[in-house]
Parts: structure tokens; C-alpha cells; sequence
């Protein structure tokens, strides 16, 4: 029910129902009992898996025609905005996931991909602001397929970083994981917070901490504008990979520094950039990813040329010594870049 991926995960798919909020169609149940000529069982199997709502929530027919449909199936007696009410009703947060999702959020790219309706996707975003923290969201009754259908997921696809084997789709019906597993996309059967926080740590996947936000959060307001980044004591292997992919920006620009470095070689460019960032390397293994005084080790490691600049904006990271500590930067800077 679920793959080691051995690719890096730089997008998370993410159902909704059951993973991110809870739901209980016996809410919209027990409301209407009294206004309905159907035992409750039958209202239950309607509202959750009919004909009318498969439909309702590929788009195919409107709020209210739903609401005709089910005044006819049900012998529903109520009027069409009571109707709404008692149909919204169903939803609850799931708050350890989404105290997990948000960790997840600052760093990965998110896509919300669900089988809902417009009356509870309208609902959801005026109740639960969580759900526009999203970077994107694949909606049925907006793509006109719900899941299993390969056509969500390639309207997924379209929104997410890197190839298919650099997703991570979750749900919590073992029927949608098992077809997207038939169909090549790396998925996990959610079954609740504390079993994916270990998929997590079982497939390494770095998740954000407290320190790491704290210190990142620094980084941010610097993307909007142009950057130098300056980096020290990098292998040419790690430099040439952050080059390439820095210089896919066209407001980023970055140089190496090293011992002999007097600021002449990049004084000509030092002009146009007021964001400046050092990007470091330990000279040791024991070194965390980043460094929480950042204060210190900026006025440590800042190259003699710019101590009096101070109409620049400068700022220090240091990386681990590896490719995954790159990786996650890398994933930091695709998360926070704006395109103007």
C-alpha cells in the first residue's frame, strides 16, 4: 500500500477528507432524521458514494439540482439553504495533521488533490483558512474527473516540482492508493499522523523544526529582489550543482569565494545587488544544516570587503557538508521565489 521512493520528494499530494479535515456524513444524517422517508442507512449510502454524488462533485450538475435529487431519492422536506447548512456540517479538523502539514508546507511543494463538491469546497475555504495555504489545488468538481481517474492526476502533475517519482501522494481510501500505485505514482495509505510521521523518518524525508523555520523565516523577505549569494568552501562538485541552479534565476546571481579572495573579482557586480548572502560549508561533519546565532557567524565569516556595507542587506548559512543539505536549500529557495 505505499513505496520507498529512493528519489528526493520535493511535492506532496494531499487529500483532503480524512487526512487533512475529518468528515462524518452521520452529522448531515442525524440533522435531516426527522425530514426524510428513508431509513438512515440508506441516507448515509446516498450522501456517500450515489450516482447524484459522484456527479455533484465532478461538476456535472448544481448545487441545486443536487439538492432536487436528493429531495426526490430521500423524500427530503426541507427548504434548499437549511439543506446547505446540514450538508456543510460534516467536516472537523484533523489538528495533528495539520500541525505536521504546516512543517510540511514551509518547505515542500503542496497540492491539495480531492473528490469534493462546490457547496463543501465553498464552505471549507470560509471555515478552515488552512486550506489556502496550499500552493495548488486539484479539485473534482472543477477538473470534471474525481480519483481514481488519471486525469486529476495529471492536472496534479502540472503544479508539482520535478517528475512523478519526486511525489508523495497521500489519502486514506486503500482503493485510490492502490490505483495510484497501478499507475506509477509513489503514495502512502494514510491511516493517521503518527504512522506517516514514521513513513517520514523511514524514507528520510527532512521535516522543518522550531530552530530550522526560526532561522529560515531570516532568509525570505530577501527573494523578492535581486541576490547575490557568495559562497565559501564548497567542493566544485556542490558549487557547480548550486550554480546551475541559481543562475536558472534571472534576478539571483552567485560567485565563489576562497582565501585569496580581496572582493576586486566581484567589486563590478557588488553594486547592483542589495541582498547578499554567504552560504558557507563546515570545515568539519559535526556541524548542524544551519546555524541558530546567525549573528556571530555572520560577523565571523564575512569576507573583509563588505563588513562596511551597510547599505546592504547580508545574511549567513551555513550547509552541511553533503548533497541533502543542498537539496533542501535548493527546495527552500524554489519555495519562496516569486516570479515577478
Amino acid at each position: 500500500m505505499e513505496t520507498k521512493n529512493s528519489e528526493t520528494i520535493k511535492t506532496f499530494w494531499i487529500d483532503l477528507g480524512n487526512v487533512l479535515l475529518n468528515f462524518d456524513f452521520n452529522i448531515t444524517v442525524s440533522l435531516i432524521k426527522d425530514k426524510i422517508c428513508v431509513s438512515l442507512e440508506e441516507a448515509f449510502n446516498y450522501f456517500f458514494d450515489s450516482p447524484d454524488t459522484v456527479e455533484f462533485e465532478q461538476g456535472k450538475i448544481s448545487p441545486f439540482e443536487f439538492y432536487k435529487r436528493t429531495c426526490q431519492r430521500l423524500g427530503l422536506k426541507m427548504e434548499f439553504e437549511d439543506f446547505k447548512n446540514c450538508w456543510n456540517k460534516i467536516f472537523y479538523p484533523n489538528k495533528e495533521f495539520i500541525d505536521l502539514f504546516k512543517k510540511i508546507n514551509y518547505l515542500y511543494r503542496t497540492v491539495l488533490i480531492s473528490n469534493i463538491n462546490v457547496l463543501h469546497y465553498n464552505y471549507i475555504k470560509k471555515t478552515f483558512p488552512v486550506i489556502e495555504e496550499f500552493d495548488h489545488k486539484v479539485l473534482s468538481f472543477e477538473v470534471g474527473v474525481s480519483k481514481p481517474h488519471a486525469l486529476i492526476y495529471q492536472e496534479a502533475l502540472k503544479y508539482s516540482l520535478g517528475n512523478i517519482e519526486n511525489i508523495l501522494y497521500i489519502d486514506d481510501r486503500k482503493d485510490l492508493i492502490d490505483s495510484a500505485l497501478s499507475q506509477g505514482i509513489p503514495s502512502f495509505w494514510f491511516k493517521g499522523t503518527p504512522s506517516f510521521r514514521e513513513y517520514l523518518k523511514y524514507l528520510d524525508v527532512f521535516i522543518p523544526n522550531d530552530d530550522f523555520i526560526v532561522c529560515m523565516d531570516r532568509f525570505r523577505n530577501l527573494f523578492d529582489d535581486k541576490v547575490l549569494f557568495l559562497v565559501d568552501n564548497f567542493s566544485d562538485v556542490l558549487y557547480k550543482n548550486m550554480e546551475k541552479f541559481i543562475r536558472n534565476v534571472e534576478r539571483f546571481s552567485i560567485h565563489k569565494l576562497n582565501n585569496s579572495t580581496s572582493g576586486g573579482g566581484i567589486s563590478n557586480v557588488l553594486d547592483n545587488f542589495r541582498n547578499i548572502i554567504i552560504v558557507g560549508i563546515p570545515k568539519n561533519n559535526s556541524s548542524p544544516f544551519w546555524i541558530k546565532n546567525l549573528e556571530e557567524s555572520l560577523d565571523k565569516n564575512i569576507p573583509f570587503f563588505l563588513k562596511n556595507c551597510e547599505s546592504k542587506n547580508i545574511a549567513y548559512l551555513e550547509l552541511g557538508r553533503d548533497f541533502k543539505s543542498l537539496e533542501i536549500f535548493k527546495l527552500f529557495l524554489l519555495k519562496n521565489i516569486k516570479p515577478h
